[in-house]
């Protein structure tokens, strides 16, 4: 995708780091570049250095939520310190539909870990996984039942099987809460999913609507 995306002063715009989303606005636009403040994640400044490059998310206020690399320049001070970077590249709209979520249950295979995983998801030896269980989906991410002790900003690799396919995320733990057995109850934001599995994902969740929607009108309609 070109980049069409329209960019202006205030608008939010949200960094992808290994410790999750870091928030920040953007404060001047010109023909190449855009100058954000400092990314702030936890009450934490992100330190953006020379040359890293991030994915992004950018919500462009009519509705279209965009996700693309940029490039770090430098930074430079004007009133307040900001990071420059350029503008966006590898662009991809991301679709409302991903956030839709349903109710799923079954078994859900996992594998934590409180560091960033490193190596393609599926050269990680299932022996190591543990056993979960799912309790919604949505094509952006899902909730799961675990014995294990978990804490925020904790990393699963889950597997999990749609139409009898194994579907593999990398997912972050935004959320734990525990159930009145004392496991403990995940929200999980997915971060790495495989654009063919996600879709396979996203088109089972709507399968999975339309089945329940014709159920409830009980009127055989699709």
């Amino acid at each position: 995708m070109t980049s069409n995306i329209n960019f202006y002063p205030n608008n939010r715009i949200k960094v992808i780091t290994e410790e999750g989303y870091a928030k920040s606005i953007i404060q001047d636009v010109d023909e190449r570049t855009l100058s954000i403040g400092l990314p702030i994640i936890n009450h934490t400044y992100v330190a953006m250095r020379q040359g890293e490059v991030y994915e992004a998310i950018y919500n462009d206020g009519n509705g279209n939520v965009f996700k693309f690399k940029i490039d770090v320049i430098g930074r430079k001070f004007e009133k307040i310190p900001l990071i420059v970077i350029s503008k966006p590249y590898d662009i991809q709209k991301i679709q409302r539909r991903e956030y839709v979520r349903i109710n799923y249950t079954g078994i859900v295979n996992y594998y934590l870990t409180p560091n960033y995983p490193t190596q393609n998801l599926r050269n990680y030896d299932i022996l190591d996984f543990n056993v979960g269980y799912a309790l919604d989906l949505s094509g952006g991410g899902m909730k799961i039942k675990i014995a294990e002790e978990v804490k925020n900003g904790d990393y699963i690799i889950a597997q999990l099987k749609i139409d009898g396919e194994d579907i593999i995320a990398l997912s972050r733990v935004v959320r734990v809460e525990r159930d009145k057995d004392e496991k403990y109850i995940c929200g999980l934001s997915f971060l790495t999913i495989e654009g063919n599995e996600r879709e396979k994902l996203i088109k089972y969740i709507f399968n999975e609507m339309r089945k329940t929607l014709k159920t409830n009108r009980g009127d055989g309609r699709e």
